[in-house]
């Protein structure tokens, strides 16, 4: 008997599809708890797959947000500011005076 497709993160609990997702290590202290569990309101294997990739690209864009933000940044020190016209940095014209 050939075994059915069955997609990562996936849960059927009672015909109903749920997404389960464990937090990665990096990210478990912007959470409570230690794993996703969702409903993605369809009793459909096809349109859970496809609510399950929506919901996939959006949680991964949002964790790759919150990593980018722990981020040592090389010459951040140089960047504008919003508000700030003036860079108070070095200039490559007062560099080649030195």
């Amino acid at each position: 008997m050939r075994k059915k497709y069955a997609p990562e993160h996936v849960m059927d609990r009672d015909g109903v599809y749920y997404y389960v997702r464990h937090i990665t290590y990096d990210l478990v202290a912007y959470y409570n708890v230690s794993r996703l569990c969702f409903s993605l309101r369809t009793k459909s294997l096809k349109a859970a797959i496809c609510a399950l990739k929506s919901a996939s690209q959006r949680l991964e864009d949002y964790w790759l947000g919150l990593r980018l933000q722990n981020m040592d940044i090389p010459a951040i020190q140089v960047v504008k500011s919003g508000d700030s016209a003036v860079d108070d940095g070095l200039l490559l014209s007062g560099a080649c005076e030195s």
